[in-house]
């Protein structure tokens, strides 16, 4: 599925949660045939909740095309060591992030350790616009 193809993966804590869902997921939204433009394929969207929460919260958003991904029981956000542990209020979830792959090889990853800064879908586009510029 991604052999051949550019992809744009960023994962957010939770669906329906607030940074997730007043700056995360919608400035991929926003900003969905930008980085169509820029020669990207796919935009996938990973989150510590099931498939219906993640159907659910895309369809709250204007339609896309993005490709929500459920790590339900958090076995990807384990083996990629980007578990956090929001404690009583969120149990264990993914930390923000955006990875650029490139035909199955990882050209740029950003994590983001607190906030939406580096995993944002502006900044991931001005890194993309930055790399077509050199």
């Amino acid at each position: 599925m991604l052999e051949k193809k550019r992809v744009v993966l960023f994962a957010v804590p939770g669906a329906f949660t607030k940074n997730c869902s007043k700056i995360h997921f919608p400035g991929f939204v926003n900003n969905e045939a930008s980085f169509y433009a820029r020669g990207i394929d796919l935009i996938a969207c990973l989150a510590v909740n099931d498939t219906n929460v993640m159907a659910a919260w895309k369809a709250t958003f204007a339609e896309n095309r993005i490709l929500m991904l459920s790590d339900a029981d958090t076995s990807y956000s384990r083996k990629i060591e980007l578990e956090v542990d929001e404690g009583i209020e969120g149990g264990i979830r993914c930390s923000r992030f955006a990875v650029v792959i490139n035909d199955l090889i990882v050209e740029n990853f950003w994590v983001d350790p607190s906030g939406v800064n580096l995993s944002r879908a502006e900044a991931v586009l001005e890194h993309i616009h930055q790399e077509r510029s050199e």
